[in-house]
């Protein structure tokens, strides 16, 4: 099984996950660092080490991170 995804985030995925990392959670690799087109895009890998509540969380803090005021 592949455990590894793409979500287009429609913004920039560096300030997202600047802001994740504020929140101690590890967003994932923003492929705007291997081909400037992907700057939207980020690649997660969730495997069985996992739990319910730490996907949980992650969307919790993802939804955070996207909908923060942009910074200037």
């Amino acid at each position: 099984y592949f455990h590894e995804m793409v979500l287009d985030l429609g913004q920039p995925v560096a300030p997202v996950l600047e802001r994740m990392a504020a929140n101690n959670v590890s967003g994932g690799y923003d492929l705007g660092k291997v081909d400037p087109e992907l700057k939207a895009c980020l690649l997660i890998c969730v495997t069985e080490t996992k739990t319910e509540a730490d996907l949980e969380r992650y969307i919790e803090v993802l939804g955070k991170a996207m909908n923060s005021p942009k910074e200037n």
